[in-house]
């Protein structure tokens, strides 16, 4: 009954309940253990709704860049929709912002605009071991200011990442971040599968 309706749970209880309370006068004459037994059920069956049973008043609520940039948010925006969202959504009880793919992106620009001239990125930014980092193009601070303004409003950040490993962390063969191996010795480009067109970036087959 973990995931019933509690208000059914309950009903349910106490049907067993008084189930259980006939049962006890039927057999109070012929054995205790019957009496005993009917008591326990009686304690342990009208037992409420657990914690666990109970549901949450709303689902998370947050903003998420995905539905009004695409994997295009740059630093500037993010920074204005945050002031936005603090403002108008937390007094409802809004509470993540949320960034979502293309942070990594270096992206090709439209001349004067921060608009991009490719669908994807064909660059991203990774490190020494090919840990993605933030756009140098859409992120020049890095995300750190964005996620400590965050924190100061009283909000909570969040961060899209997509599984796998970028197609070309494996064919520079860089080394595994803590380990003796670096990434070719264990990647699996035929089997790799694309992902939202990046067509040079995910890798996800391990050998």
């Amino acid at each position: 009954m973990e995931y019933m309706n509690p208000q059914l749970r309950i009903k349910l209880n106490y049907f067993c309940c008084i189930f259980m309370y006939l049962i006890i006068i039927l057999m109070r004459k012929r054995s205790i253990l019957f009496v005993s037994l009917g008591l326990a059920f009686l304690i342990f069956g009208c037992q409420g709704p657990t914690e666990e049973t109970v549901l949450a008043k709303t689902p998370p609520m947050g903003w998420n860049s995905f539905d009004s940039y695409g994997v295009y948010l740059h630093e500037e925006a993010a920074m204005e929709n945050l002031e936005a969202f603090a403002e108008k959504l937390k007094p409802y009880g809004y509470e993540y912002f949320v960034i979502d793919a293309g942070w990594f992106g270096e992206f090709e620009l439209r001349p004067g605009t921060m608009y991009p001239a490719e669908k994807h990125a064909k660059k991203m930014n990774f490190n020494e071991y090919g840990l993605l980092q933030p756009s140098i193009t859409y992120f020049p601070n890095g995300l750190q200011p964005i996620i400590d303004r965050c924190h100061e409003l009283g909000l909570k950040f969040g961060l899209h990442l997509m599984r796998g490993i970028p197609r070309e962390v494996v064919r520079l063969n860089l080394p595994i971040k803590d380990s003796e191996y670096r990434y070719y010795q264990y990647m699996y480009m035929e089997s790799s599968k694309l992902w939202c067109g990046y067509e040079q970036t995910w890798s996800p087959g391990f050998l």
